[in-house]
Order: structure tokens, then sequence, then C-alpha cells
């Protein structure tokens, strides 16, 4: 069960909810994605909402599966200090039961009576599902669902929309790879077997592939070059430049606000740690071997935790997100791994771990000793999310409610 943790978006609008249908019309623009068979969290510090969570809805909607959610639920929100209020939305594809109104009625339950043990403030608990929606507070006489069409026509969802720049996706479409050109991959292979001819080009194309990728990521509308991409590629194959290629990433996707010129001072904590493991790469110390650094997932993991205490400048890790999608979908398929793996710690750090842990899963599926994707796989199943999302400031953007 791997929850999502996002934030809200960096917007300073407040559009205000007047209705159990106006919150529901607000969440795909407030979460930045549309789900459904998900049970979405939104976290408010007094009434103002500021992140949400996102969990995985199960077929089963037996009483262990309830209890087993609502547990996880508790333990998450209670982690995040300025929560002070929560609402509930589950999105389903399930129909209501005539008579006894919309699904998962044991988990909402539940999960009211762990907001109150908490001392939680809840602002709402609704349901979508394929029949119209409902509200779990005020449910209609003999379990009778309300229209769709009321949350497609609310004012503040339309509000919400225009004001949104982008089209939102279904959380389905969050990190798919783009269309691959067969010619683009086709002139991709060639230059990576000319880097692999030459032992010291593919040496001196690995110290330039980390500040290209960061330099890239710098300017908006910039394209990989196929040689660029090669670059990449060879280099996230290996376990120090994929290290490196993590650095430049978040030296490149920090706000414009944090002193990144700090990022490469030897005294920097997760910065140093990862150098320090790079370098034991590179010249064959404690983690040459796949088995030691499989072994030695604590300092690595520490170390990847660390990175991500700072959020991420949205918009620049989209766009390294994007230039990295690009490169996986045109690398040749063996060194794709390398890539996924990257993918993955950049959805993690952006706050979408289920977006992350099917890039990991795709690196494992196409080498299942992979230990990057092991170490990965290993942290996103432990529930760490990143400590960034720990500590979201008040006064964030939101929906009133």
């Amino acid at each position: 069960m791997t929850p999502t943790h996002a934030p809200a978006p960096t917007r300073p609008t407040v559009i205000k909810a007047e209705s159990s249908a106006d919150f529901l019309a607000l969440l795909p623009a407030f979460t930045g994605y549309t789900v459904t068979n998900s049970l979405l969290v939104i976290l408010f510090q007094g009434n103002q909402s500021f992140g949400s969570l996102r969990f995985d809805l199960r077929e089963d909607t037996g009483p262990d599966e309830c209890i087993s959610l609502s547990h996880a639920v508790s333990q998450v929100v209670g982690e995040i200090p300025q929560v002070d209020g929560v609402a509930f939305a589950v999105m389903t594809d399930a129909r209501s039961a005539p008579g006894f109104g919309a699904p998962w009625q044991d988990l909402a339950r539940l999960l009211q009576h762990g907001a109150a043990r908490a001392g939680l403030v809840l602002r709402d608990s609704c349901c979508i599902a394929a029949d119209g929606w409902s509200s779990y507070l005020s449910p209609e006489p003999n379990g009778a669902m309300r229209p769709l069409s009321e949350i497609e026509q609310s004012m503040a969802g339309l509000e919400a929309s225009v004001i949104t720049e982008e089209a939102v996706p279904d959380m389905e479409q969050l990190g798919s790879l783009p269309p691959r050109d067969d010619a683009r991959a086709a002139d991709v292979r060639r230059r990576v077997e000319e880097l692999a001819s030459r032992p010291k080009r593919t040496k001196r194309g690995v110290v330039f592939a980390a500040p290209r990728l960061a330099a890239l990521v710098a300017r908006p509308g910039a394209a990989a070059t196929a040689n660029d991409i090669a670059r990449l590629a060879c280099t996230a194959a290996g376990q120090s430049g994929w290290l490196r290629l993590v650095c430049a990433s978040v030296a490149a996707a920090l706000p414009a606000s944090f002193p990144s010129g700090k990022m490469g001072a030897d005294d920097v904590g997760p910065v140093s740690e990862m150098t320090y493991i790079a370098d034991c790469l590179d010249r064959g110390g404690a983690f040459d071997d796949p088995q030691e650094l499989t072994r030695a997932f604590g300092p690595l993991e520490h170390a990847l935790v660390l990175f991500a205490a700072v959020p991420p400048d949205r918009d620049r890790c989209r766009r390294a997100i994007a230039l990295v999608s690009a490169a996986t979908a045109h690398a040749p398929r063996d060194l794709q791994p390398g890539l996924h793996c990257l993918l993955a710690w950049l959805w993690w750090w952006i706050g979408l771990a289920s977006v992350a842990a099917k890039h990991a899963e795709a690196a494992l599926s196409v080498d299942p000793l992979h230990p990057i994707g092991h170490m990965l796989q290993h942290l996103f199943d432990s529930g760490q999310v990143p400590l960034w999302t720990l500590d979201f400031p008040a006064g964030g953007a939101g929906h009133g409610r």
C-alpha cells in the first residue's frame, strides 16, 4: 500500500468551496491529477488546505482491508505536525447499493472515528462512484446518489479549470514515457555504440553528462540531443554515474530561493555523502561490488532521504522528468534501468510515490538484479516520504472549505 503524498499547487489563488460538490470539483486542480479507485486525504491547517495524500483502494471492501487502510491513513497523517483538519474523498468505479448508499461506508466510518481520536476537524467526507456522488456526513434519504452533473457544473470547479494552465492528467498517465521515435532511437543506439568502442571517450562523456543535464533543466524548452541521450544512458547505467545525475538533478531543480551555491560544499551533509559514495564506486572502493551496495542501503538511502528535505521547484523538476523520460524512451533497452531509477527518484522527490514505484518496477522488469532498482523499491515499500512533505509551510495555496 503506497501512499502518494503531493503538495498543493504553488499558486496564491484561494478558491472557496461552498458545498461538497465544490470540494469534489476542485480536487483535480488541487492534486494535479484525476484518479479512480483511490482514497484522497486532503490536509488542512485552519480553514485552508495545503496538501493531499492518495491511497489505493483495492477490490476487497471487507473489514480487514478497511481497518488496515484507516490505520495507514492515521499513521501517515499523524506524522505531519501542521495538520489540524482533514477531508476524505473516495473515488471509485463501483456503484452504490440500492437502499444503502455510496460504496465504502465502513471505511468512511473508520476514517471519521480516526480523525476524531486524533483531534482533527473533519471538513468533509464524500464519495464519487460510477452512478453519482454522495456525502458520507449528509447522505441522501434511502441511500440515493446525487447526479455527477452537480460536480461538473460547480462554479468553483469551473474557476479552477480556468486558472489551471494545463489539462489535468489522469493518474495512470503520470509517469508514462513519450512515444518512441524509431529513427531517433537508432541514432541514439549508434552513438552509444561509438561511446562503447572508445572507453576514454565514454569516460569523458560521463564527466560531462551530469552538468549537461543540469544545464538542460535550467533552460525552459531545451531538448536533449541524441548524443545527450547516449551520454545520459551510459552514465545512469553505472552506480556512481547514477548518483552524480541525482546530484545534478537536485542542484538544477532546487527552488530559486534556496542557496544552491552551497550544494557543492564539502561540508554539506547529503551532497558530500553521496559524492563520497560515488567516488568510492569510481575508484573500486567499498561499494564497488553490487552486493556490497545492496548491503549498504542504509547510508545511500539516508543520503537520498536527506536530499529530499528541500522541496523542488515544481516546474524545474517537471522539466528534469520530461528530459529523462524522453531519454528513457529512446535509450537502448539494456540501458533503460538506470534512467528508470532516475525517474523514480525524481517522481518520489516531487511527492508522487506511486508513480515512482512504477519506474522502479520498470527498471527491475528489464534487469531483475539491478541494485539501485532494489534499493529504491525498498525505500518506497518502507513508506518513507520526502522529508519536505512533512513540513508544509503554513498559509500555502489551497482551497477554503
